[in-house]
């Protein structure tokens, strides 16, 4: 999305920290950003949302995905550039979520 990210991690540690997570990705981009373009980045602080249990991951990444369909920026998940997995290929997570629902 061209104003906004959205993320969904998986703590695999009972130490987890999503706060210290956040704070230095956006550290890090923002001071990028910055640099390059001499503009803030970020806002303060950001919305999250702790899935749990009985909700859907998969109906969750179904929602994620379709958000550039749902702002118009392109008419197939597959044609926005900027979405990717750390664990699924795209092709597979697209699979995955539309077999799903």
């Amino acid at each position: 999305m061209p104003d906004h990210v959205h993320v969904l991690f998986e703590a695999t540690a009972t130490d987890s920290d999503l706060r210290r997570l956040m704070n230095s990705r956006k550290q890090a981009s923002g001071y990028v950003y910055k640099r390059a373009t001499e503009s803030r980045l970020w806002q303060n602080g950001y919305y999250d949302h702790v899935l749990r249990q009985d909700e859907d991951r998969l109906r969750v990444m179904a929602y994620l995905l379709a958000n550039p369909l749902r702002a118009g920026l392109v008419e197939d998940s597959r044609r926005y550039p900027f979405w990717g997995s750390g664990v699924w290929n795209r092709d597979s997570l697209l699979e995955a979520v539309q077999m799903h629902l």
